[in-house]
């Protein structure tokens, strides 16, 4: 564990030393598209966020639409000033038993010990009906944190959350359809698995359901430093 903390620490400390160089030239113009790339998801309504990244771009900006937010994976301190990072590696928890030796190196755990509540106690509010993806692989190393959330907001039989899932279309070496394509294919892994842990199995109809109620969406969104 202590190789490990080491490990964050120093990959925390190159993060900031990037970011640090670039304060003076592209600092600011990933500020700005992030602000308005946030814009363009929310529609410039409140919102929550959910981040899986080290940065908090939506801190550093004049963001009067924010809620409440939460670093699952920690967060490294803004670059311009002394604040510390915390930031934390681990696996997924789904396949490991509390009582394996491996577990202390899950993300839950390991969140478990550096989370603050005070900043995430209002994350799931009741009052959300749209649930947007933007920038995850939807990989199954993070497949527990979003099955939670589908748990708690009973995506299956709860018709008035809809999940939105939005892509950047500009991928290098992709036409904007592959890029599409593939968003589709992993949302669908991810949903499918999500189906298999419902009571009735519901693996094989979830997506289909959701199609059918208008619950699903996969759109383009991007910053238009990104257009072509």
């Amino acid at each position: 564990m202590n190789e490990l903390q080491s490990f964050e620490n120093n990959f925390a400390a190159y993060l900031q030393e990037q970011f640090s160089s670039e304060i003076h030239s592209g600092y600011r113009d990933y500020l700005n598209e992030s602000e308005e790339l946030l814009q363009r998801l929310s529609g410039d309504s409140e919102y929550n966020i959910l981040s899986f990244n080290y940065t908090q771009p939506y801190l550093w900006t004049n963001n009067e639409h924010l809620h409440t937010y939460k670093n699952v994976h920690g967060h490294i301190g803004r670059p311009d000033t002394d604040e510390t990072s915390n930031i934390i590696f681990g696996i997924d928890s789904t396949d490991v038993s509390p009582n394996d030796s491996s577990y202390k190196f899950t993300k839950t755990y390991r969140d478990l010990f550096d989370s603050d509540a005070s900043k995430s106690k209002d994350l799931l509010d009741s009052n959300i009906n749209e649930i947007i993806f933007y920038g995850h692989s939807l990989s199954k190393a993070d497949y527990s944190y979003f099955l939670s959330l589908f748990d708690h907001y009973q995506i299956y039989s709860n018709t008035n959350v809809s999940l939105t899932f939005a892509y950047n279309p500009y991928i290098s070496g992709m036409l904007p359809r592959q890029v599409k394509e593939d968003q589709f294919k992993k949302l669908s892994s991810l949903l499918f698995e999500y189906g298999d842990t419902l009571e009735q199995n519901h693996g094989n109809n979830l997506l289909h359901k959701m199609i059918l109620e208008g619950r699903i969406k996969i759109i383009p969104r991007f910053a238009t430093h990104y257009a072509h």
